[in-house]
Parts: structure tokens; C-alpha cells; sequence
């Protein structure tokens, strides 16, 4: 063989290897994988996060038109014994002269077993409850003692 036959074997030799073998894109591809389910669990968490600080926003809002009505009423919104969910019980109430409208919970369905929960037996007191997902408990926002709630839960204050 000459020189120019065994050059050209060079030259064709190098242009069926370029490109990536299949083991070198499955690495890729993994590694890809790898990072994206990395993120998407951090991206999950802080959704938690600010989900719960909404919560608490919320009751924010809620216990500022609570004090604007009761200052206009000299009382809050009285609900039955055991309390009923925030926008049932101050939907009418609160909504759209104290509040444009009465917040819900921003992940789950607004009914006895998940959304915000209140309570005033007496319309000089009320508690309103709101299950935080990060710690998976309970917690609870009150002006004076609403102790006849009922509520058969243990909880902590919101902060």
C-alpha cells in the first residue's frame, strides 16, 4: 500500500468513529435522570413549604376581618359546636365587606376532615385550625378561650 491508500483508511476510519457509542448516551441519560429526580424532590419540598406559609398568611387575613367585624358586631360569626369549615361558617359572614373572599386551604378539599377549620360557640371567642403539611400536625389560631370546640386533636399554636 502507498502512502495515499493508507491515508485515506486514516480518514474514513475517523468518520465511522465519530459519534457517541451507546453505553457513553445510557451514561448520559442516567446521570440526566440522576440530577432531575435530585431537583424534582427539592422542588416538592420547598412546594410544602409554601403551601404551609400560605396557610398561615391566610389566617392572617382571616383574624383581621374577624377583629373588623367583631369591632362593627361586638361579636364573631357564631358556628355550632365543633365548628365547621371556614368558608361555610364565614363565607356570608366576612365576605365581600370585611374580606374580598374568604380563603381555602391551597392544596386540599375545603370540608371537615382536611380544609381551615372554625369555631365560636359563643361570639366572644373563636379558634380556627389549619392542617400544616411539612410536620403532618395540626395547628391552631385563637382570640380568647374557645375551649367548647371539641375539636379531638392534638395541635400547636401557628406560627
Amino acid at each position: 500500500m502507498d502512502s495515499m491508500q493508507k491515508g485515506l483508511m486514516q480518514l474514513s476510519a475517523r468518520k465511522s468513529s465519530k459519534g457517541f457509542t451507546l453505553i457513553e448516551l445510557l451514561v448520559v441519560i442516567a446521570i440526566i435522570g440522576l440530577l432531575s429526580s435530585i431537583i424534582l424532590a427539592s422542588l416538592n419540598s420547598a412546594r410544602i413549604k409554601s403551601r404551609d406559609a400560605r396557610r398561615l398568611a391566610d389566617f392572617k387575613q382571616i383574624q383581621t376581618a374577624l377583629e373588623l367585624y367583631y369591632g362593627d358586631n361586638t361579636a364573631y360569626p357564631i358556628t355550632a359546636s365543633g365548628g365547621t369549615t371556614v368558608t361555610s361558617a364565614l363565607g356570608t359572614a366576612l365576605a365581600p365587606a370585611y374580606i374580598q373572599s374568604v380563603p381555602k386551604d391551597p392544596s386540599r378539599a375545603d370540608t371537615s376532615a382536611t380544609g381551615y377549620l372554625y369555631c365560636s360557640t359563643d361570639g366572644q371567642s373563636y379558634a380556627m385550625l389549619a392542617d400544616l403539611e411539612r410536620t403532618n400536625t395540626w395547628c391552631v389560631v385563637s382570640q380568647g378561650n374557645s375551649g367548647t370546640c371539641g375539636w379531638e386533636t392534638t395541635y400547636s399554636l401557628c406560627r
